[in-house]
């Protein structure tokens, strides 16, 4: 699509004899609109445009699991995790020695007494690693998944189901202090929850973000840098040989496999726990009808670009009147 395109389609809008498809309009003296006054007003019409599409986005779905050790890959999109929040709360000057907090979850109690070094924050992360090292998550048959430091908040933990899905939503968890005076200890629901049972189909992945497990930061893979194509993916990794081989507290890159039902990372996890958070577009599900970007019928903008042009040389003194049927 050229200038002179525009120029043409603009001009036959506003019903004007000098169109000539095929080529640049003529322009003879005495024309109702000069070109200098056609091209300023297609340029400002295509930067209302622009800045009218800026505003928007494509609709994003989130979908967040956690890593397994030397799991280099992993399906997607996945039914969402049930998750709660732990939180603790009390005086920074307080002496918290011999008191006992308890996290039941699932009808399993495990404990943490604090020693006369412990703080506030030192002993929720005791009570987590208590907690990761119990059969909750070390079973063969675990019922969650390591807990995990909130992400820029040491102060809270994470529990995750081990299973996603809707049946991690029945998991109970509850928390108390033998002194809550001087340590408090709080859970964000009696269960965990939001786990659902699937989330719509891949059409393009955005954005993906990997939290070590333990650290309250996150890094992105992002697209262009760390999130790689397939075909670099199978070049850095020597068409997966490698893959199998390599483990890491954090990925190097990840990429999409060309069905997008698996996201792979290199080099894989070296920890159970680490979380992974991915955002995407979701392709249109069956009996689903939406525009992914509200407003726009794919084909028609370049429509909706003439029509603004014709508003455009029709206004502020440019001369003129736009035909009714316009």
């Amino acid at each position: 699509m050229q200038l002179q395109d525009f120029q043409n389609m603009v001009l036959l809008q506003l019903q004007e004899p000098n169109v000539a498809f095929g080529s640049a309009p003529s322009f003879a003296s005495g024309a109702n609109y000069s070109q200098s006054t056609l091209n300023f007003a297609i340029n400002r019409a295509y930067a209302k445009a622009v800045d009218d599409l800026g505003d928007l986005s494509l609709i994003t779905q989130t979908i967040t699991f956690p890593s397994i050790s030397q799991q280099y890959s992993y399906p997607i999109p996945v039914a969402q995790t049930a998750s709660a929040t732990v939180t603790t709360t009390g005086s920074a000057s307080a002496t918290l020695t011999g008191v006992v907090l308890t996290l039941t979850i699932a009808g399993t109690p495990v404990t943490y007494t604090c020693n006369a070094g412990d703080t506030i924050l030192s002993a929720l992360t005791n009570l987590a690693t208590n907690v990761n090292n119990s059969a909750l998550v070390t079973s063969g048959t675990p019922t969650i998944s390591p807990m995990q430091i909130g992400l820029n908040n040491p102060s809270a933990y994470q529990i995750y189901a081990y299973t996603a899905g809707t049946p991690g939503n029945s998991i109970t968890v509850t928390a108390s202090s033998s002194n809550s005076s001087k340590i408090a200890i709080a859970v964000s629901s009696s269960t965990l929850t939001g786990g659902t049972s699937a989330s719509p189909m891949i059409r393009m992945v955005t954005r993906c973000f990997y939290q070590p497990l333990g650290l309250t930061y996150q890094i992105e893979l992002e697209p262009g840098g760390r999130m790689i194509s397939w075909e670099r993916y199978q070049r850095q990794t020597s068409a997966g040989y490698l893959q199998t081989y390599s483990v890491a507290l954090q990925p190097d890159v990840c990429a999409i496999t060309p069905d997008r039902t698996k996201i792979n990372f290199f080099p894989g996890p070296y920890n159970t726990g680490d979380t992974v958070t991915i955002q995407y577009t979701p392709g249109q599900l069956d009996g689903f009808s939406a525009d992914l970007v509200p407003g726009r019928c794919p084909g028609h903008d370049l429509d909706l670009c003439v029509l603004l042009v014709v508003a455009e040389v029709s206004r502020d003194g440019y001369g003129g009147n736009v035909p009714q049927n316009v």
